[in-house]
């Protein structure tokens, strides 16, 4: 399994999550960059994501960050084989 980490102090736009998410996890060109894309992605994958700095992602993305908690929970509730951390950070 996988082990991946994607930094939230770099984050400023839901379109940078998203190409930072395609680098990080590997994707393929045809991922649609957007939330139920990454579900579909995370429901296939074995892998386990860390998100650093969690807090800092929050303040860029604002209720998108929310969002993508929600994403990353239900994908891993939906696949065993994939696990997630959202680390806050100062």
């Amino acid at each position: 399994m996988e082990a991946e980490q994607l930094d939230g102090r770099l984050i400023q736009t839901k379109a940078q999550l998203h190409s930072t998410l395609k680098l990080v996890l590997g994707l393929d060109d045809h991922y649609g960059g957007n939330l139920d894309a990454l579900y579909d992605v995370l429901t296939t994958k074995r892998e386990t994501l860390t998100i650093t700095h969690g807090r800092q992602l929050s303040e860029h993305l604002g209720s998108y960050a929310t969002s993508v908690q929600r994403v990353l929970s239900d994908a891993a509730v939906a696949n065993p084989d994939f696990h997630y951390e959202w680390r806050e950070g100062r």
